[in-house]
């Protein structure tokens, strides 16, 4: 038997000392010595209660209680106790838990003391989603082996009878016939007997409901009610402290992202946007979209789990997930891919075999659309709710504030850095980013040659045509040599009649090939300036770097051969030196 002391040798020396200090008691008659006995038998008496207390709280400590079907050991709360970390065992600070991992785990101790103190089989927590019209599982636990379905459509069952109605619900006696309108939540069903069904508040709105059930007949009342109603209290506090706790998480989190991106770099910007969907709202995939030279791309590509879309993808705008988003400018959500189908998220061609849920929000800041961001997640419906769309909403408002701003910061270091009518480089960056090019010629070799550009023949050409001609032959010639080069090779307005071009990578050979070329196009061209036209002519000079100097340097030794050239009269050349 359960009760049976497990050492009777010990029961029956104690229960002889008894009986022999009775019978002394009895016996003397010298008052002193009864007090003696007297006292030493109340102490034994004490002694076998306290031993019997002891025993039943060690067996209460070991009581095994199932959770989702598995055995787990349920030890009564011990207090505030600090204990040392035993060695080999992993650690969990309470500090670490996110706010939803800390609802959770305090979520699941509530449960535990409902099921403590109120004769149950099953103890469950259910959203009810009304935006959804669903019932959404939680946190349950379980003695009967079945699995708690985890979302289920409202119907006339017991668990959305409540949620809707706000008013807890007792089934004393469920038959096989009723139970299966009755038990939506049980896979497969068990069979029980009872139900009690009690609604959880937040705000004056029913957002859950606890259930407890049982395999016997009639075995809640209304002071279970009461009961269940408390702890549907404290777990309605929960929520409200899980919530505000969230938002501070989250926003604090944003503020982190924000902080991060002090450099007003994109790749930067990209690089963050990715650790925020990986370790705080735990996606396994992201992407985002940006409007590059004239057409929507993927700026951004990444997945746990693979491969997914590379950089620099043109995304298709009809038909996609991401072109929906763009065009009208709205979120667009795919609970869950499974039960969706196929998906295209960014173009036809694309090989994506992830089954996740998806949300997609645009990025928008003030009237302007600058792209969207695609997140997926491993849980189905994760992205299900309007209150998490809504974070997704703050979080692509504030990478719109960032591209807003490195747009802003581009417009002021444009116009510090390049000129506006020519749109070549200003004189000053112009030399900076030639001495960048020296530096890696000086460690690395290579070759470099610049090429200065000259109009013929200027004051002829205002003399005649006017001063407002002038201002238009240099930004013909700019556009012309811009393009004519390459990616990496310079082009500045040194003065006003004065054009540098650096040919990376060039030689003098080729450097002479290419002002040549870039001569007779210019010459065989003509400006059409109001109602009249006219042809100019160049004078450029070619000049290898001799791999000594900086920018400046350079810039002035070929300069003033240039200039002796110029001013011999001759025209329409190209000259090497």
């Amino acid at each position: 038997m359960a009760g049976e002391d497990k050492n009777p040798a010990k029961s029956i020396v104690l229960l002889a000392f008894a009986m022999m200090l009775v019978f002394l008691i009895i016996a003397i008659d010298n008052l002193l010595a009864k007090i003696v006995f007297g006292f030493v038998l109340l102490l034994l008496i004490g002694f076998a209660i306290l031993s019997v207390f002891l025993e039943k709280r060690k067996k209460t400590a070991g009581q095994n209680i199932t959770i989702g079907g598995k055995k787990t050991k349920y030890e009564p709360d011990e207090g505030f106790v600090i204990k040392k970390p035993e060695q080999n065992l992993p650690q969990t600070s309470p500090e670490k838990l996110n706010p939803r991992d800390e609802f959770k785990e305090l979520l699941r101790k509530v449960l535990f003391l409902i099921k403590d103190n109120i004769v149950s089989n099953s103890v469950a927590f259910y959203w009810s989603n009304e935006e959804k019209k669903q019932m959404v599982f939680e946190e349950g636990i379980t003695d009967l082996g079945f699995n708690f379905v985890r979302r289920y459509n409202w119907n006339d069952d017991a668990l959305t009878t409540v949620a809707k109605t706000g008013v807890p619900k007792i089934i004393g006696d469920i038959n096989s016939i009723a139970e299966e309108d009755i038990v939506k939540y049980q896979s497969p069903r068990v069979g029980v007997k009872s139900l009690l069904v009690c609604p959880v508040f937040y705000k004056n709105k029913t957002i859950g409901v606890v259930l407890l059930d049982s395999k016997e007949a009639h075995t809640f009342g209304e002071n279970d009610v009461k009961n269940v109603e408390h702890f549907s209290d404290l777990i309605s506090g929960l929520i409200g402290n899980y919530i505000t706790k969230f938002e501070l998480y989250y926003k604090a989190k944003i503020l982190e992202f924000v902080a991060e991106n002090g450099s007003n770099k994109i790749e930067n910007l990209l690089s963050n946007v990715q650790n925020f969907a990986v370790k705080v709202l735990d996606c396994v995939a992201i992407a985002v979209v940006l409007f590059e030279n004239g057409k929507w791309v993927v700026a951004l590509g990444y997945s746990r789990l693979g491969k997914y879309i590379d950089a620099g993808t043109e995304v298709k705008m009809e038909g996609t997930l991401i072109g929906e988003v763009i065009t009208k400018v709205t979120p667009k959500v795919i609970p869950s891919t499974r039960s969706q189908g196929k998906v295209i998220r960014f173009t036809d061609s694309e090989k994506i075999n992830i089954e996740s849920s998806i949300a997609v929000v645009p990025i928008i800041y003030g009237r302007k659309c600058y792209g969207a961001m695609l997140f997926e997640h491993s849980k189905p419906n994760f992205f299900s709710s309007y209150s998490e769309i809504k974070k997704l909403e703050e979080l692509a408002t504030v990478v719109g504030i960032l591209l807003e701003n490195m747009a802003l910061n581009e417009l002021v270091e444009n116009y510090f850095m390049y000129d506006e009518v020519t749109t070549l480089m200003r004189k000053s960056y112009f030399y900076n980013r030639l001495d960048m090019e020296i530096e890696r010629k000086k460690k690395h070799g290579g070759e470099l040659t610049l090429v200065l550009i000259s109009v013929d023949n200027m004051d002829y050409i205002e003399e005649t045509y006017g001063v407002d001609a002038v201002k238009a032959i240099q930004p013909y010639i700019a556009r012309i040599i811009k393009s004519s080069i390459d990616g990496f090779d310079l082009a500045g307005k040194l003065d006003d009649n004065l054009i540098g071009v650096a040919l990376v990578e060039s030689g003098v050979d080729k450097a002479y090939i290419w002002a040549e070329k870039l001569r007779k196009t210019i010459s065989t061209q003509e400006i059409k300036f109001k109602d009249r036209s006219f042809a100019v002519t160049i004078t450029a000079g070619v000049s290898a770097w001799d791999g000594d100097g900086n920018a400046n340097e350079f810039v002035d030794r070929v300069n003033k051969t240039f200039t002796k050239v110029r001013e011999s009269g001759s025209g329409n050349i190209v000259k090497v030196f």
